[in-house]
């Protein structure tokens, strides 16, 4: 039996993964590796994004902390 170069789970309206196998990715054409490692890089960069944008969404929820006079007698 042929060992899978890589595995996927899904699971719907949750997650998508997808598992490669490291000595199998050592079989691939040099193409396809240079592909698969440029595409890491996309991948990292548009997790970024999402992180940046979730950091930029709690910003906005924090209420701003406001002075306020209070007298004294």
């Amino acid at each position: 039996m042929a060992e899978k170069l890589f595995e996927v789970e899904y699971t719907p309206g949750e997650e998508l993964v997808f598992r490669f196998r490291k000595p199998a990715f050592c079989l691939l054409p040099p193409e396809a590796r240079e592909h698969f490692l440029g595409a890491r890089k996309e991948t990292l960069l548009a997790l970024r994004t999402l992180v940046d944008a979730a950091i930029a969404r709690l910003e906005e929820e924090e209420p701003t902390r406001r002075r306020r006079e209070i007298e004294v007698e």
